[in-house]
């Protein structure tokens, strides 16, 4: 399912925490039920204190979904709908670009115990070697 990343910001004189009704509103359409209506999965989201701004990860089939979601957002400030990958997704295309690099079907798979070192020399948290699944540490997250 395609992932977004999502930034809302809105001036401090419209924020929708200083009035009780319009931030309880907000909060119904961040809702479990709601969200699930409309097509969206809330992977995470985060306030910047003192900015103003919300950012939130979401899954959706569908772009246009998205932005429906967030119009009760946009009523009182920006909203930018960004379409996303997740690092494992990036790293399986080559870059950060927007493009995905061709891959090379003839290149030869990495041994497990080869890339379950390269994980742990890369500072990555391994939880099985094969297959390779591991995270980054909250360390290197800070």
């Amino acid at each position: 399912m395609p992932l977004f990343v999502i930034r809302h910001q809105h001036d401090p004189e419209r924020c929708p925490a200083a009035d009780r009704e319009a931030g309880v509103a907000l909060l119904n359409c961040l809702s479990r039920p709601y969200v699930r209506q409309q097509g969206v999965d809330i992977k995470g989201e985060a306030v910047v204190p003192g900015e103003h701004t919300l950012y939130m990860i979401v899954e959706s089939d569908d772009e246009a979904l998205v932005h429906e979601f967030m119009q009760p957002f946009g009523r009182i400030g920006s909203v930018e709908v960004f379409p996303a990958l997740t690092w494992a997704g990036v790293v399986a295309s080559g870059s950060c670009a927007t493009e995905a690099r061709e891959l090379d079907e003839t290149a030869p798979a990495l041994d497990p115990e080869d890339a379950c070192q390269r994980a742990i020399d890369a500072g990555l948290v391994v939880h099985r070697a094969d297959p390779l699944n591991c995270e980054t540490s909250i360390p290197s997250l800070i």
